[in-house]
């Protein structure tokens, strides 16, 4: 059987992934790091396409590529292979970096889009490296957040856009403090919305159940 066809256009927007082979690492320092991105930036620049986001996680990456032209695959071919030539000659190393072919997923809608964003965002959350997303270095979710200055190879557009109309993951509930930054009774009833129960609405507070409970039955009449 043969390889899948790689869907490809000009104006596809992206999700890239690729792991390191037999499930080593890809980065050993900051250097390796830096010199990844060095390397997806030129590539941009080499083959016209708009990166607008990346997650760089020890053994594997994750990327947001717009084609202008059909050149994924071509691209991805000089990207990594100038990678892996950097990264054995600086480590010693022989044969392939990456395991495979890169894997690659076109984003055909907003919601797809929000996901994907969101999944590169949550990425070194979920495999324990950071607490909060804007915390990791190697993620342009910090660019996005406002945390750190963006690279200068990476729009910014598409993920702000996102970030307005998908403020966070899916499926998942805003911080119960953000919720009830101004301690209203309408911040009460939005907290309860998001799925908070009153116990810990009026621990947070600081104030007993019951006055939680007289608060919302003289505001809402229930």
């Amino acid at each position: 059987m043969g390889r899948p066809t790689r869907i490809d256009y000009p104006g596809a927007l992206q999700h890239v992934w690729a792991r390191g082979a037999r499930q080593k690492l890809l980065f050993f320092s900051p250097t390796d790091y830096r010199v990844y991105l060095a390397r997806l930036g030129q590539a941009g620049r080499r083959f016209k396409w708009l990166v607008h986001g990346y997650c760089l996680i020890p053994n594997h990456v994750h990327l947001m590529i717009e084609t202008r032209e059909a050149t994924l695959s071509e691209g991805m071919k000089w990207f990594h292979e100038t990678y892996a030539r950097d990264f054995n000659r600086v480590h010693g190393y022989r044969g392939h970096a990456f395991q495979g072919r890169f894997g690659s997923k076109p984003i055909r809608d907003a919601f797809h889009e929000d996901t994907a964003f969101w999944y590169l965002a949550m990425n070194p959350v979920e495999a324990g490296l950071c607490r909060r997303p804007e915390e990791y270095a190697w993620s342009s979710f910090g660019a996005v957040a406002g945390t750190v200055p963006p690279e200068s190879f990476v729009t910014m557009t598409r993920a702000h856009r996102v970030l307005a109309r998908c403020p966070y993951p899916p499926g998942s509930n805003p911080p119960l403090a953000e919720l009830l930054a101004d301690g209203t009774t309408a911040s009460i009833l939005t907290a309860r919305e998001h799925g908070y129960v009153l116990r810990d609405i009026a621990l947070h507070l600081g104030m007993p159940l019951s006055t939680v409970h007289k608060r919302l039955r003289v505001n809402t009449g229930v």
